[in-house]
């Protein structure tokens, strides 16, 4: 019983642990787009100075 719950835990830890990289994966992925923008209207602005 005791050998059980243990496995039990660390399947659960390791589920948490997959789920919170996957949101950290997305994260970045919706923040990628929004840095590659500005840095875009950042190069316009340069190039017209």
């Amino acid at each position: 019983m005791n050998e059980t719950l243990k496995n039990l835990m660390k399947l659960r830890i390791a589920g948490m642990l997959s789920e919170a990289a996957r949101f950290e994966a997305e994260k970045n992925l919706q923040e990628k787009p929004k840095s590659e923008a500005s840095e875009n209207i950042s190069n316009i602005i340069l190039a017209k100075k």
